[in-house]
């Protein structure tokens, strides 16, 4: 094939241990970057291979900044010893007016909150996957880290490997528990929807093929004709 298509394979670096079983052939190598290496997926014995264009179009894709406050179980227990803390037989006589003392138990749960649930800021990609949090992505940036400077082979890399693989599976159960399983009895069908995101059956972000598709008059052509059209690109260089 390589050589009935003159096609250069472009991966030049070991995929697995001290070989090269993974490749990339193309006609078009001077238009690419020279792969990236990257860890493995999983427990996985192959590396990644990232392969990207010389030039390309800039990602229109921004990262998003959320708040949030910090609900972790210590939070809690804090936030319930401050509020049992509180004398509120002595606090409730004070008025008999409702809207005082509604403004007065907002402020005393808001102040409590605020100082032991502060809220944080921290930036979302649009294209993650909604069980990833922060602490999650700190750990794959750690074994990157770890596979460029000590290799795949290292300690610091398996220990750092695990803990993602053990991460992942914590944040997809506890997103399960959270977000997902109550809709299982109100509402099956997206509850079945979720299920196929966290399996990885359902992509995170959906997208119209039509808008990566550079033919004229695209808009007008059937599904047939359009199919028709992307078998002839294919099968032009081959003519």
């Amino acid at each position: 094939i390589k050589h009935h298509f003159q096609l250069k394979q472009i991966v030049q670096t070991p995929t697995c241990r001290n070989a090269i079983l993974d490749i990339i052939l193309t006609n078009l190598h001077e238009y690419y970057e020279k792969p990236l290496i990257m860890p493995p997926f999983g427990l996985s014995d192959h590396n990644t291979i990232i392969s990207s264009p010389k030039e390309r179009a800039k990602d229109l894709i921004s990262n998003g900044t959320t708040f949030k406050r910090n609900i972790n179980p210590s939070s809690k227990r804090a936030l319930g010893r401050y509020l049992n803390s509180i004398d509120w037989p002595q606090i409730i006589p004070s008025t008999n007016d409702c809207d005082q003392l509604s403004n007065m138990f907002q402020n005393i749960v808001l102040t409590g909150v605020n100082i032991l649930m502060p809220m944080t800021r921290s930036k979302k990609c649009p294209v993650d996957a909604p069980w990833i949090t922060n602490h999650f992505k700190s750990l794959i940036i750690e074994r990157q880290k770890a596979f460029s400077t000590y290799g795949p082979d290292s300690n610091s890399f398996k220990s750092l490997r695990n803990q993602v693989n053990r991460e992942r599976k914590i944040c997809k159960s506890n997103y399960y528990k959270l977000r997902v399983h109550q809709m299982k009895q109100t509402d099956s069908k997206e509850w079945w929807k979720e299920v196929k995101r966290l399996s990885g059956m359902a992509s995170t972000r959906s997208s119209d093929i039509r808008n990566i598709i550079d033919i004229e008059n695209l808009e007008q052509l059937s599904e047939q004709e359009l199919a028709n059209k992307i078998n002839e690109a294919f099968l032009d260089p081959l003519s």
